[in-house]
């Protein structure tokens, strides 16, 4: 931004916005403003009053636009429109593919010919062969092994087009590169494979559950029916709910069975107080139908359930949310079932109380031993550094799990160690205090008061707290980038306080993934992470695949996530490795080197020299053909924003419409290994078809309209078409000079 010149806005969370404030002075940006991301009306109506509007747009933790039917989404769409834009996210991917067309939709020009509309249709066909996919694990018909070819296809068409737009670097990009390198070496801890933390059940505890997912809310028939959130099934009219309409709310009932299994298996706390809030609710929808006739479904708060769990399930078109008692075919069934889901969640609020659940917790004595070995440096699992206390942030999903674990680290820690809590907005005093005791970038801090952090994922993001060495998921939430981003708050490319860090990892039990899915939809999801973000991650194992937890399970604590970030190193990073050994290979090669010999060195090296980078060091230059692929033909062009390539294969061959191969648009970096060749690979002489072919690609490549514009594109041309004569020259005089021989 600062080397553009460019006047500009940057768009973040609230909690983000001093951090943003200090990097524009750092970096001179005087005409820059800071805005909340979360107040878009506000800044649309800054930008109509501004005579001089900002110029470029960046979007912090961009990742939150990936909803294309959100109202602030359209609000951000019109204020990036015919700027440039600049989004920022460690997480790109998160659910489906449609999350990528969101973010790219953003940009003012589409990175895709066609423009927007086929990137829709793109994006659209990559999104129904996902869910396809999917299905098909889900129900049974086929493997996660199995539907491999299919997730390759669909990451590799997201590959193509984001190859254009992304720059990604992770850590091993960074210590791979000569310049940075020394800057972030001492600044970077080690991530150890995360550690599975176990616990188990006693007997009644363990029948409980079982009743709680195979019979309450799992299943062939489960007791609750959840007659309240599937009132088209009661109506006498059914063609006043369309079809949209009544999947909307099957989506919403098995929704909310699921998540009363996800709360049973993050705390007994949050799910006691869930079953409790719905029964109450059921108990308020009775008395109202009873008093006025009507029946009212709370959407906001369903909602509100749905976006804690960011599960993104609910799907369907909206249904009515009011409906009167005369639409029912039989009211008194509508309400006779609502009543018995009452009695339902009324008999599970008894078992819970009677086996005293909440005081009598398994996985919170779990996390207290480990904890506490932890901060007593007695852990068998975690290293002991000298001269630091390693502080500890556990994550839940919901804020019952969380409020249940302060409390209960509290009464067991006592006053050696405090427990801070952190559920609400990060712009609050307390958020203060959560960064002066675990942020180690501040110059002045708290001190150690503090040694274990319970929050919820609204510290998941943009926050340093890097002075606890350990994270434990106590929960993992249905989008896995949220594991990515809980760990990413310690482990920082800033201030190293620990020289390794690590991660606990609490799991559930294969029952509870019966109902949920979660785990197999967390694996897919993180599968499909890495090959996006991560071309080379090799996420699934050449075996069977266990069952779809066990799968996950494996991912995250056999460290193969990590070894996917080891076989993830970057293409950018790829081709200046690539550049640095062809300047070594070419310079110190001498006279062995044919390309090189004699006065010829020097002009290579001033070339290679110049190569700064893939956007300003690369010139129009010639490759003569090889002998592998003589028939192939590559053209490169810059459209002033990326690097591309247009390909014709084979233009001798004829294809079935009795035409030659069509060109072809490819990235550069896919071109890359068709062009590489070492200092003493012979030359081709060009032949007559290659020449035709290359015509055509030109004429592919720059219209005429636009070849007069280009200065360089047109030397190039130039070149080759005196190489093209040079070499029909020497094809003649060696025909004569053979006739003169016969």
């Amino acid at each position: 931004a600062a080397s553009t010149g460019l006047s500009g806005i940057v768009l973040c969370p609230p909690h983000l916005s001093t951090e943003w404030a200090k990097y524009l002075a750092d970096f001179h940006l005087d005409n820059w403003s800071v805005f909340s991301a979360y107040k878009l009306k506000e800044v649309q109506d800054w930008l109509d009053k501004n005579k001089n509007p900002p110029q470029m747009v960046i979007v912090d933790e961009a990742h939150r636009f990936r909803n294309l039917e959100l109202e602030w989404y359209e609000d951000l769409q019109r204020i990036c429109t015919n700027k440039k834009t600049i989004l920022l996210t460690a997480t790109p991917y998160n659910n489906r593919p449609r999350d990528i067309q969101a973010l790219l939709q953003l940009f003012p020009q589409a990175p895709v010919a066609g423009g927007v509309r086929e990137l829709k249709n793109e994006f659209q066909r990559l999104d129904k062969d996902y869910k396809r996919a999917l299905e098909k694990v889900k129900k049974g018909h086929s493997t996660r092994k199995e539907i491999e070819p299919e997730l390759k296809h669909i990451t590799e068409g997201i590959s193509r087009v984001l190859r254009g737009v992304m720059v990604r670097r992770n850590r091993l990009d960074l210590l791979r590169n000569d310049r940075y390198r020394k800057e972030v070496e001492s600044r970077l801890s080690e991530q150890r494979a995360p550690i599975p933390q176990t616990y188990e059940l006693s007997e009644e505890q363990g029948a409980f559950f079982d009743d709680v997912v195979g019979n309450y809310f799992g299943g062939a028939k489960p007791q609750f029916k959840g007659a309240m959130y599937r009132p088209a099934l009661y109506m006498a009219d059914s063609s006043q709910v369309n079809t949209d309409g009544k999947q909307g709310e099957e989506n919403l009932y098995g929704m909310m069975c699921r998540l009363l299994v996800n709360r049973f298996e993050s705390s007994f706390a949050a799910f006691r107080q869930s079953v409790k809030s719905i029964r109450d609710y059921a108990t308020g929808v009775i008395d109202r139908f009873e008093r006025s006739g009507v029946f009212v479904l709370d959407r906001e708060l369903l909602t509100r359930m749905q976006q804690e769990e960011d599960d993104g399930a609910l799907g369907g078109g909206d249904s009515p949310s009011k409906f009167d008692a005369s639409q029912f075919k039989d009211p008194e069934k509508f309400k006779s079932d609502i009543a018995h889901d009452i009695q339902v969640l009324n008999d599970i609020l008894d078992r819970v109380d009677s086996l005293q659940l909440v005081t009598n917790d398994p996985k919170l004595d779990a996390l207290i031993c480990a904890v506490s070995n932890v901060l007593r440096n007695e852990s068998k699992d975690v290293e002991v550094q000298a001269g630091e206390r390693r502080k500890i942030v556990i994550f839940s999903v919901f804020k019952d799990t969380v409020n249940h674990i302060a409390e209960g680290l509290r009464r067991s820690l006592g006053a050696e160690f405090g427990v801070m809590r952190m559920t609400g907005d990060f712009k609050t005093s307390r958020g203060e205090s959560v960064k002066a005791q675990f942020d180690a970038s501040l110059e002045k801090k708290e001190g150690d008061s503090m040694a274990v952090l319970v929050t919820t994922d609204t510290l998941s993001e943009g926050v340093n707290l890097n002075r606890a060495g350990l994270v434990v998921n106590y929960d993992i939430p249905w989008n896995p980038t949220r594991v990515i981003q809980r760990i990413g708050r310690i482990n920082r490319i800033s201030k190293r306080v620990f020289d390794k860090i690590y991660v606990f990892n609490f799991f559930p039990s294969a029952k509870g993934e019966e109902v949920t899915n979660k785990y197999l939809i967390a694996g897919q999801k993180m599968q499909m992470i890495h090959r996006v973000i991560h071309e080379d991650a090799q996420v699934l194992d050449d075996t069977e695949m266990p069952t779809a937890a066990e799968a996950f399970f494996d991912e995250v604590n056999e460290g193969t996530l990590e070894k996917a970030e080891e076989a993830g190193v970057s293409e950018y990073t790829k081709v200046l490795e690539h550049l640095a050994q062809a300047k070594k290979t070419f310079l110190d090669a001498g006279g062995k080197g044919r390309r090189v010999a004699g006065s010829r060195k020097g002009e290579w090296q001033a070339r290679l020299e110049g190569t700064k980078g893939l956007s300003d060091g690369v010139k129009a230059v010639i490759k003569t053909p090889e002998a592998a692929r003589p028939t192939e033909l590559l053209a490169f062009k810059s459209d002033g924003v990326n690097l591309w390539a247009i390909s014709k294969e084979d233009p001798f061959t004829v294809g079935a419409t009795g035409h030659g191969s069509v060109p072809q648009r490819m990235s550069f970096f896919d071109a890359l290994d068709q062009v590489k060749c070492e200092p003493d690979t012979p030359t081709e002489a060009f032949g007559q078809k290659w020449w035709e072919a290359y015509e055509e690609l030109d004429a592919f490549v720059m219209p005429i309209s636009l070849k007069r514009q280009s200065n360089r594109w047109v030397k190039a041309g130039n070149v080759l078409r005196t190489k093209r004569w040079s070499n029909a020259l020497s094809f003649e005089l060696k025909v004569a000079h053979e006739r003169l021989l016969d």
